[in-house]
């Protein structure tokens, strides 16, 4: 029986072994997903950024467009 016995113990030993290797590959997928994940959220504060930045130059040409209306305008009286 002992020989029954170790025939089990050997099964359960690759049942564990597949398991690790299962939870490993796991692992490993969720890091990528993580990382993934990161640079998208880069992307992302990159581009909120960036639009930042054109509406900051949209709003100073507006300023501009405006001014000149108005000098314009006062300079035609």
């Amino acid at each position: 029986d002992i020989k029954n016995l170790k025939e089990k113990l050997m099964k359960v030993s690759d049942y564990i072994d597949e398991e690790t290797q299962g939870i490993q590959h796991l692992t490993q997928k969720r890091n990528a997903v993580e990382n993934e994940a990161d640079e998208v959220g880069s992307l992302i504060s990159t581009m909120r950024d960036k639009l930042s930045g054109i509406d900051k130059i949209i709003e100073d040409e507006g300023k501009r467009i405006s001014t000149f209306k108005e000098s314009r305008k006062t300079s035609s009286f």
